[in-house]
């Protein structure tokens, strides 16, 4: 059965993630979501939702809802990804995370301050996990390079 059939027959389904790119609020093959259908629910910045692209199945967080005379599209991030998926369709999202469960015995308060307050770190904090991925990279990259010059010459 298709994620579709189990939110249209159900109203939810219940899964485990397999994909790193919601780390550290997912841990894939350890934490159980649930996932409610989209329905007549709005969807705000910073759900959680899943969507479908092609033949693929995506959780990512909505970081910006982007509003025209079409219908809404989003701009989405995964919690432990670097780049952004643009372009996202209303008609590609099909379910909401509604419920998360810890190590299957402790239920994480997707309300909860604490939540609300990883969430806004994690966005807010955006920019700077771009730009210290840059430097990051830039210093590796000296890094090999003066190996090389220190092979060639020593």
């Amino acid at each position: 059965m298709t994620f579709e059939e189990e939110l249209s027959e159900h109203g939810f389904f219940i899964y485990t993630s397999k994909g790193d790119s919601m780390r550290p609020l997912i841990r894939p093959g350890r934490d159980i979501l649930e996932i409610g259908a989209r329905r007549d629910v709005t969807l705000k910045k910073y759900d959680v939702v899943l969507y479908k692209t092609a033949d693929c199945y995506i959780i990512h967080r909505i970081i910006r809802i982007h509003r025209d005379r079409d219908g809404n599209s989003y701009s989405t991030l995964g919690d432990h990804n670097l780049r952004m998926e643009h372009g996202i369709q209303d008609g590609q999202v099909i379910g909401i995370l509604t419920g998360l469960v810890r190590d299957g015995n402790t239920a994480v308060d997707l309300g909860s301050f604490r939540y609300r307050l990883y969430v806004f770190f994690r966005c807010r904090l955006y920019p700077l996990r771009i730009a210290s991925q840059y430097i990051i990279n830039i210093a590796g990259s000296l890094c090999r390079k003066i190996a090389r010059v220190a092979r060639r010459h020593g």
